[in-house]
């Protein structure tokens, strides 16, 4: 657990930043830490849409259990975009490719899910040595971005971008 908090807190430390890589530990702790928050919000919210149904009957109950699972869709869709682009960019740049294929990925998932799996499938590849978007993160050593290993600001920090 510690881990996980300490990956988001470093990838939220970087904000919006598109530039650099980012280690397939970094991502993957992200990616399970937002899915665990929409997991719990639509567990939540299942348990008010029984209590309501229970009170208001079950027609309201269901109702507004429809309203709040778009709600928490729309919400679910905007951390994907917004919190996590920056690191599916990185992410690419760190396998060697361009953050755009990211784009083509989405466009794909609307048809039979192929962009999903293709999105998967490079999400779990290996760091590639340096390249164009910086040195390589495993060169720094460590296992977490503030113990030591990636310098005072992360693996990212000072030239490396």
């Amino acid at each position: 657990m510690n881990e996980m908090l300490a990956w988001v807190k470093y990838s939220w430390s970087k904000g919006f930043n598109l530039e650099g890589r980012a280690r397939r530990r970094e991502f993957w702790w992200n990616f399970l830490f937002y899915e665990v928050i929409a997991i719990a919000l639509n567990i939540c919210i299942s348990i008010f849409g029984i209590i309501l149904g229970a009170i208001a009957g079950p027609d309201a109950g269901a109702a507004i259990s429809v309203v709040l699972q778009g709600l928490t869709t729309i919400i679910s869709i905007v951390i994907s975009i917004v919190i996590m682009l920056p690191l599916y960019v990185r992410r690419f740049h760190d396998i060697g490719m361009s953050g755009w294929i990211y784009l083509a990925c989405i466009v794909g998932s609307f048809c039979c899910c192929i962009g999903t799996i293709v999105l998967l499938v490079l999400m779990c590849q290996d760091s590639k040595p340096d390249n164009q978007y910086g040195p390589n993160p495993k060169a720094f050593g460590g296992t977490l971005p503030n113990d030591g290993g990636y310098g005072n600001g992360g693996y990212n920090s000072g030239t490396y971008y």
